[in-house]
């Protein structure tokens, strides 16, 4: 086999191309998942959504860019956003699971 390694290098390659596949198809099926239980986390402070409607103290207010720290990199996820009523500063209300997230690997939460 090993002088005739010229023969396996098309397998390689192949085995190369779908692992490369396999890996993409982590990162999209994980980020769906942290993405599904940051929406979850929202609903649960907010309610569920309602097109043209607006109800309690939060209302959705759409989705922004975020990161979540995982334990060898960050991955760049969309979070929803959720507003208090009325107008000024600090209507901005923070998603439990998105703080829960980035506090769980921050160096700060492992120092004792």
């Amino acid at each position: 086999m090993a002088k005739n390694g010229q023969l396996l290098l098309p397998l390689v390659e192949l085995l190369e191309t779908s692992r490369m596949a396999v890996d993409d198809l982590i990162d999209v099926l994980g980020r769906a998942s942290i993405e599904a239980v940051l929406q979850m986390s929202a609903a649960g402070l907010a309610g569920e959504k309602h097109q043209c409607r607006k109800g309690g103290d939060l209302n959705w207010h759409g989705t922004q860019e975020g990161k979540v720290s995982l334990s060898d990199r960050k991955l760049r996820v969309k979070k929803p956003r959720l507003r208090r009523k009325g107008q000024g500063a600090g209507r901005e209300v923070e998603i439990p699971a998105y703080e829960a997230m980035n506090t769980a690997w921050s160096p700060d939460f492992w120092r004792f």
